[in-house]
C-alpha cells in the first residue's frame, strides 16, 4: 500500500536526473544512488506485501519504509530548490554564476552527508527485511502471475487488438429493462402543474447516476419538440445549500451573469414559467433536503420534476414524505439493486471479451463464475474486476490468483475490491491513480491540466514528451476501468476523464494512510496527531494538502500560529479557505519546499476572494494556478524566479508576469465582453491593468513582453490591449499558441511577413471579427506557408467571415478547425493538396456548393460536420473506404443535404471510431516501449 509513495521519490530522482543533467562533483551519481536505494526497499516491500505478512513487525516496517523513501524526498527537495537558478541577465551574469556555483558545492556537501546516513538506515532496514523475510520460510512471490505484473504491457498489447470499448453505462442499465421503461413512462408523464420527485436508491457502485442520467437522456431525445430546463448537480456530504442552489440556478438560467449571489428570485421564476429537471446526485443526509426543498418544489406551469439518488434508503424515505406536505406532488421511489447471477455474468463475460465463449477456456470460465460471485452483483467492482484481468495472462496462474486475492473480501465489499485493484496496478500508475482523489469528488477532469502538475511533482520529464506519456498513463488507468472516460478528442484521445465516487473514497482513505495528501478535513482533526493505519502523522508530517470539499466557518478553528507544515509540497484549494489562506499568510516564509500551489474557486464564481500578497514570497514554486474571482494578485509575483508554469483566470491580472523570464507555460484570461459602441471601454475590469489604476483612458496600450523561454501561451488581452512587434520576437521558443483577436493589428503583429514564430507547432486564433473597426467579414492575410512545424490550425470567428485567399496554409498541416467560415467549398479546394491533412472539424461553417472530397485530400482520416450548412457532400468509394471517421451534425439550414450513402453507414455503424481508439492504443503502447529505451 506504501508503494505510490516510493515510487513517487524514485520517479522524481529518476527526472530529475534527466531535466537537471547535474555533473557537479559526483551529484549525480549520488542521487542515482538514492534512487536505485529505494528502488531496493521497495522490492522488500512488494515481497512482504505480497506474502501476506500481518505482524507488528511488519507493520513497523512499512512504516519505516515510507518514512525513509520521504526522508530522500526531503533531501532531493531541498537540494534542488538551493541549486535551481535564479535570473542571471544583466550585467552582474560572472559574479551571479559564480556565486550559484559556490553555493551548489555547500549544497552537494550536505547532500552527500544525508545520503551516508540515508544509506546507513537503509542498510538497517534492508537487514531487518531479511530477518522478517527469512521467518517466513518461502520469501518468493506467490505465483510467476505476480511477476508478470512487470510485463502487463504485452498482455495489454495483445488484448488491445480485439477489445470493444464498452461505453460506461453498459455495466448499470444491464438487467435495468423494467425499471428503465417504467422511469422512461413517468417523465414523459404530461403533468402540467405537477412537480414529480423520484427518488432512487441503492449501495454504491450499483449504477444510480448512470441510471438517472440515461433516463434525462432519453427524454430529451424522445421530446425534442418541448422547452426543458435542466440541471444536473452533485451533493457533497458536507454540502452548503447556496452552493447547491447557486449551481442549480447557474446551469438553469444558463449563467447569467446579473444574477444575485444568493441565486435570487431568478431561479424560482425560471422554475414556475417552464417545465423543469433536476438531478440531485448523491444526497448523504437529510438536513440537505430540508435546505432545499422549498426552493425546489414548484408547481410549474409546465410540469418540474426531480430526481434524487442515494445510497440511504432512510434519506430517500424521508423526501417521500417531507415533499407530501407540499401541494401537487407526486412521488415516485425506485430501490436498484444488485445485479442478478445471469446479468452478472453477462457484464463480466461482455468485459473480458466480446467472444467470451470461444476466446476463453473452460477452466477459465468456471474461475470467472467464481470471480463474479465475489463481486456480489455490483457492476463497478465487476468492471474494476474484469479490468485487472484485462492486462493479466489468460492463465489458470494468474486468474486463480485473483479468485485467491478475493476469497479473503466478504461479498459485496465494493471498496475492498477496488483496493485489491490498487494493489495490482504498475508501480508507476500508484501515484498517478492516487492524485485523482485530489480533486473534489465527480469532478471532471480535464487531462492537459495533469501534465504541468505532474511534471511539477516530477513524476514525469518536461521533455517534449510528457502528452504521449500522461495519454499512455490515463490509458492504462481506462482499461482497467478505475479511471472513466467523460469526453474525446475527435481523433480518439481522451480529452477529459473522472472517477466514480467510490473510487475517489478509495484514493482519499490510501492517500491518508501512505501520508501521500491530507484533505483538510483531516489535516484540522490532527492538530496534534492522527492516527492512520500503522502510522501516526501530524501536520509536521504533510507534504500534500487538498481542500476538495466545502469548508463552514466552524472548521477554520482548527488552525494557528502552533501548527507547522515544514514539508509541504503541494496546496490545493478548491472552495473557499479563509482559514488556510491567513495560515499561508503567516507561515510563508516556512514552506521552502512548497512547489506547486492551486486556488481554483471555479466552483464558487460569485464569491470574491483575496490572495495574500505575501505568495510572493513562495521562492520555491513551480507551478501556480489562480481561477475564480480573485482579487489583489500582487505584482510582486514576477519575483516567483523558478515557476515554469502560471495560470491565472481571473480579472485582476498584474503586467509584471509578462516579463517572467523563467515561465514555460503560460495561460492568461481578463475579460472580454460584448463590444458596446455607446459606452467607453475604460470601466472594462481585468485587462491587463493595475487595479489600482483608475487614471487608465480610453487609448489602447501596447504591451511589452519578454518570455525567452515560453513554450505554451495561452492569453487574453481584452479588447484594450495588444502586443509590439519586438515583444513577438521575444518568444523564441514558442510551441504551442492560443490568442484572442480584437483587432486586426494583432495578427500582422504576430504573423509578419518574415515568420518570426518559427517552432510553432499548434495554433489557435479567436477572432473577434465584429471588433474590427472595418468590413467585419474582412481579416487581414494571414501567410502561414513559412510556419514548417505548424501542424494544428484552429481558426475560430464570432462572425460568418470569408476567409478565400485570406489565409495560405502551411504544408504540413496535419489538423484543422474551422468555425463560422463561409464559402466554404473555397477553402476545402485551397485545403486539397495537403499532403498530411488527416482532421477536419467545421462547425457553423457554410458552403454554397457542393463539398467534394473525392479528389486529393490523400491523408484524410476524420471528417467533422457540425452544424455547417451545405447543399451536397461527395466522397467516392474508395476515399470513403479510407476514412476512419465521419460525424455530421445538421445544421437547421440544410436538414436534407445529400449524403453518399456509405458515408451516412459510416456515421451510425461509427464502428471506426473504436479503431481508431485502438490504433491509438497501439500507438501508446509502442510509444512506451521507445520512451522507456530512449531513458
Amino acid at each position: 500500500m506504501v508503494d505510490a509513495v516510493v515510487q513517487s521519490v524514485i520517479s522524481q530522482a529518476t527526472n530529475a536526473l534527466v531535466e537537471e543533467g547535474i555533473t557537479f562533483f559526483g551529484t549525480k551519481e549520488n542521487i542515482g544512488m538514492v534512487q536505485e536505494m529505494i528502488s531496493n526497499l521497495l522490492s522488500y516491500l512488494n515481497i512482504v506485501e505480497s506474502n501476506q505478512i500481518e505482524s507488528l513487525e511488519a507493520n513497523h516496517l512499512i512504516k519505516e519504509i515510507r518514512e525513509l523513501a520521504q526522508d530522500a524526498e526531503d533531501y532531493l527537495g531541498e537540494y534542488f530548490s538551493k541549486i535551481e537558478p535564479h535570473s542571471t541577465e544583466g550585467r552582474l551574469d560572472f559574479l551571479k554564476r559564480y556565486y550559484r556555483m559556490i553555493r551548489h558545492c555547500r549544497t552537494v556537501r550536505k547532500l552527500n552527508d544525508n545520503i551516508h546516513k540515508f544509506n546507513n538506515n537503509v542498510q538497517g532496514i534492508k537487514q531487518r527485511a531479511q530477518n522478517l523475510l527469512a521467518s517466513k520460510g518461502d520469501h518468493k512471490l506467490k505465483s510467476d502471475a505476480a511477476a508478470a505484473g512487470s510485463s502487463s504491457s504485452v498482455h495489454e498489447e495483445a488484448r488491445s487488438e480485439g477489445k470493444t470499448f464498452l461505453h460506461r453505462e453498459h455495466g448499470s442499465i444491464l438487467g435495468r429493462k423494467n425499471i428503465l421503461e417504467e422511469l422512461h413512462t413517468e417523465i414523459s408523464k404530461e403533468n402540467e402543474d405537477m412537480c414529480r420527485i423520484i427518488t432512487i436508491v441503492g449501495p454504491g457502485g450499483v449504477g444510480k447516476t448512470t441510471v438517472a442520467k440515461k433516463i434525462i437522456k432519453e427524454y430529451e431525445e424522445t421530446a425534442l419538440d418541448k422547452a426543458l430546463v435542466k440541471a444536473l448537480v452533485h451533493v457533497p456530504q458536507d454540502s452548503n445549500a447556496d452552493d447547491i442552489l447557486n449551481d442549480i440556478a447557474k446551469q438553469v438560467c444558463k449563467g447569467n451573469d446579473t444574477m444575485e449571489k444568493k441565486w435570487g428570485p431568478e431561479l424560482i421564476s425560471k422554475l414556475k414559467r417552464e417545465k423543469y429537471l433536476i438531478l440531485l446526485d448523491d444526497v448523504w443526509n437529510k438536513k440537505t433536503w430540508d435546505q432545499l426543498r422549498d426552493a425546489l418544489i414548484i408547481a410549474s406551469k409546465e410540469g418540474g420534476i426531480i430526481i434524487v439518488t442515494s445510497r440511504d434508503i432512510d434519506v430517500c424515505t424521508y423526501i417521500g414524505a417531507t415533499a407530501q406536505q407540499y401541494q401537487k406532488v407526486e412521488i415516485f421511489p425506485v430501490s436498484l439493486g444488485v445485479l442478478g447471477k445471469d446479468d452478472a455474468q453477462r457484464l463480466f463475460n461482455d468485459m473480458i471479451s466480446p467472444h467470451y465463449e470461444t476466446d476463453i477456456s473452460e477452466p477459465l470460465r468456471k474461475i470467472g463464475e467464481e470471480i463474479v460471485k465475489k463481486c456480489g452483483g455490483l457492476p463497478l467492482a465487476i468492471e474494476v474486476v474484469a479490468g485487472m484481468l484485462q492486462v493479466k495472462p489468460r492463465t489458470l496462474l494468474a486468474w486463480n490468483e485473483v479468485l485467491e486475492n478475493m476469497s479473503q473480501i466478504s461479498e459485496n465489499s465494493c471498496l475492498k475490491i477496488l483496493e485489491l485493484s490498487y494493489k495490482e496496478l504498475p508501480r508507476e500508475l500508484k501515484p498517478l491513480f492516487l492524485y485523482f482523489g485530489i480533486f473534489p469528488r465527480d469532478e471532471v477532469i480535464n487531462v492537459p491540466q495533469l501534465i504541468p502538475l505532474w511534471i511539477a511533482e516530477k513524476f514525469i520529464p518536461d521533455d517534449g514528451r510528457q502528452d504521449d506519456y500522461v495519454e499512455i498513463q490515463i490509458n492504462k488507468l481506462v482499461l482497467r476501468n478505475l479511471v472513466h472516460v467523460r469526453s474525446r478528442k475527435f481523433d480518439g484521445r481522451v480529452k477529459s476523464c473522472e472517477i466514480h465516487s467510490l473510487v475517489h473514497d478509495l484514493c482519499t482513505q490510501l492517500g491518508e494512510e501512505n501520508n501521500y495528501f491530507c484533505t483538510r478535513d483531516n489535516l484540522i482533526h490532527s492538530s496534534t496527531a492522527l492516527s492512520v493505519g500503522t502510522s501516526t502523522y501530524g501536520p509536521k508530517d504533510r507534504r500534500r494538502v487538498t481542500t476538495n470539499t466545502s469548508i463552514s466557518d466552524k472548521k477554520l478553528s482548527g488552525f494557528g500560529q502552533e501548527v507547522e507544515m515544514p514539508k509541504l509540497r503541494a496546496l490545493f484549494c478548491f472552495y473557499k479557505d479563509g482559514g488556510l489562506f491567513e495560515f499561508l499568510k503567516l507561515k510563508v516564509s516556512k514552506f521552502k519546499l512548497l512547489r506547486l500551489l492551486i486556488i481554483d474557486l471555479s466552483h464558487n464564481e460569485k464569491m470574491v476572494v483575496e490572495v495574500p500578497k505575501e505568495i510572493a514570497n513562495l521562492t520555491g514554486l513551480i507551478y501556480l494556478k489562480m481561477a475564480g474571482n480573485i482579487s489583489g494578485i500582487p505584482e510582486s509575483i514576477r519575483r516567483l524566479k523558478r515557476i515554469r508554469t502560471l495560470e491565472i483566470r481571473s480579472n485582476d491580472i498584474p503586467r509584471g508576469i509578462l516579463k517572467m523570464k523563467h515561465v514555460k507555460h503560460l495561460f492568461l484570461s481578463s475579460l472580454i465582453v460584448v463590444k458596446d459602441y455607446q459606452n467607453s471601454s475604460k470601466n472594462l475590469p481585468g485587462c491587463f491593468k493595475y487595479s489600482r489604476d483608475e487614471d487608465h483612458d480610453d487609448v489602447d496600450e501596447e504591451l511589452e513582453v519578454d518570455l525567452p523561454k515560453i513554450e505554451s501561451l495561452d492569453i487574453d488581452f481584452g479588447p484594450d490591449f495588444t502586443l509590439t512587434s519586438s515583444s513577438v520576437k521575444k518568444l523564441p521558443n514558442l510551441r504551442r499558441l492560443r490568442i484572442y483577436v480584437t483587432k486586426r493589428e494583432m495578427m500582422g503583429v504576430f504573423f509578419p511577413a518574415t515568420p518570426v514564430l518559427t517552432r510553432l507547432e499548434a495554433l489557435k486564433l479567436q477572432i473577434y471579427v465584429s471588433y474590427f473597426s472595418e468590413d467585419e467579414y474582412q481579416i487581414p492575410k494571414l501567410d502561414l506557408s513559412g510556419y514548417h512545424h505548424l501542424e494544428k490550425l484552429n481558426l475560430y470567428f464570432d462572425s460568418p467571415c470569408d476567409i478565400t485567399h485570406k489565409v495560405i496554409f502551411p504544408h504540413d498541416l496535419v489538423k484543422i478547425s474551422l468555425k463560422k467560415v463561409i464559402n466554404l467549398e473555397d477553402i476545402m479546394e485551397e485545403l486539397k493538396p495537403l499532403p498530411k491533412l488527416k482532421i477536419i472539424k467545421l462547425k457553423k461553417c457554410k458552403a454554397n456548393m457542393a463539398l467534394d472530397f473525392s479528389a486529393n485530400f490523400s491523408s484524410l482520416q476524420m471528417l467533422m460536420l457540425k452544424q455547417t450548412a451545405f447543399p451536397e457532400l461527395k466522397m467516392n468509394d474508395d476515399r470513403t473506404a479510407k476514412l476512419a471517421r465521419f460525424k455530421h451534425e445538421p445544421s437547421p439550414l440544410t436538414l436534407g443535404a445529400k449524403i453518399p450513402p456509405g458515408l451516412r453507414k459510416k456515421m451510425e455503424d461509427d464502428i471506426s471510431f473504436e479503431e481508431v481508439v485502438q490504433s491509438l492504443k497501439m500507438d501508446s503502447i509502442k510509444k512506451a516501449g521507445s520512451i522507456k529505451k530512449a531513458d
